[in-house]
């Protein structure tokens, strides 16, 4: 076979061998995002954060990500993780079930509210977008199918350590139904 043809073929099989390459998607590791910070916070006797999310507006169809669930559940895999960084990390994993109790997926407006009685502010609310297929993607373990919301507590005042931690997570789905789960993990 002559160079230049031998060339031609080879061209042709790396070129397509990128295009395939290019046309897979890298699976995402929802772990590796930046943690979310508090959006609200209050101190003992203040009014606590509200425990819905701000909506956050019309999401046009073609990038709506698909919400069949009726129920969340914070998951038991959700834990703290304490060698991310400087920073302790409270990492929450978050299931949906449908109506028959079989796995489903959710999106819309997510507020967690994290309450503990002996830190300063006591009441901490983290809001994380999940309205479009992108935002759900960049949060969901693909091999458990679980969203996965990181978030940095920013205390003047830790809690103590075994001191528990009272999250809650609110859902207002994209059809404007609400959803909630509560989850108590110690610090």
């Amino acid at each position: 076979m002559p160079v230049r043809v031998r060339y031609t073929v080879f061209s042709v099989l790396v070129l397509a061998g990128s295009c395939l390459a290019g046309c897979k998607s890298a699976p995402v590791d929802p772990t590796a995002n930046l943690p979310l910070r508090p959006i609200e916070s209050a101190r003992r006797g203040e009014r606590p954060p509200a425990a819905l999310a701000p909506a956050l507006g019309d999401v046009p169809p073609d990038e709506r990500a698909p919400h069949t669930a009726t129920r969340i559940e914070i998951s038991r895999l959700s834990r703290i993780d304490r060698e991310a960084g400087p920073q302790p990390i409270i990492e929450l994993r978050i299931d949906a079930f449908d109506p028959s109790g079989a796995t489903a997926v959710f999106a819309g407006d997510l507020r967690v509210v994290l309450k503990t009685e002996r830190a300063d502010p006591c009441y901490l609310a983290f809001d994380a977008p999940l309205a479009t297929k992108r935002q759900v993607q960049q949060r969901t373990d693909p091999t458990l199918g679980q969203v996965v919301v990181r978030l940095e507590p920013m205390w003047t005042q830790e809690p103590a350590a075994g001191e528990v931690l009272h999250l809650t997570a609110t859902l207002t789905g994209l059809d404007g139904k609400v959803t909630e789960s509560t989850l108590r993990l110690p610090w």
